[in-house]
């Protein structure tokens, strides 16, 4: 006699390890935005500075924000020679877009201060800090989220377990 017993889990497992996997998702993306919170405040995206006791000769010269992060756009605002005061025109030298001053004349600069500017951050992190704002906002929901998970659980467990009705004379 091989009678199917009543009130078996069935599929609860399957619903238990997808609830199971989406906490560990959630607590994973909440990490990752908390730390893009964290990371240093980007709301002014341009700076400028003065390299001092530089060079613009024949090798390169890298400016000393470069390695800003997503530093771009830099423009070379003056040039005055480091030991004399004297104005030196911008056409004899040159910048990349990754900061690398060249010279651009065969004239031999060995002490300068070099005045630029350049941006960082720009619209990428602007995209990324209002991403970053959105998720923000999601720990306030997460109790509701919580609760419809329980409400969700509790409903497929009396739905699993509860008697669809009975048939028959009970014989």
């Amino acid at each position: 006699m091989n009678k199917k017993k009543k009130g078996q889990v069935g599929g609860l497992p399957n619903v238990v390890m997808i609830i199971i996997f989406a906490a560990v998702f959630l607590a994973v993306g909440f990490l990752v935005v908390q730390e893009m919170l964290d990371m240093e405040d980007l709301s002014s995206f341009e700076g400028t500075a003065t390299d001092t006791n530089v060079w613009i000769n024949d090798t390169t010269y890298t400016l000393d924000n470069a390695d800003a992060v997503a530093f771009n756009s830099p423009v070379i605002t003056g040039i005055v020679n480091a030991t004399g005061g004297e104005t030196i025109e911008l056409a004899n030298a040159t910048v990349s877009s990754a900061g690398v001053v060249a010279n651009a004349t065969e004239l031999v600069f060995e002490d300068v201060n070099i005045t630029y500017s350049w941006k960082y951050g720009a619209e990428s992190y602007l995209g990324v800090n209002s991403t970053v704002t959105a998720f923000a906002s999601i720990p306030g929901l997460l109790g509701l989220l919580v609760l419809v998970i329980v409400v969700g659980i509790i409903i497929a467990v009396l739905m699993g377990f509860a008697p669809v009705g009975r048939t028959g004379t009970g014989a």
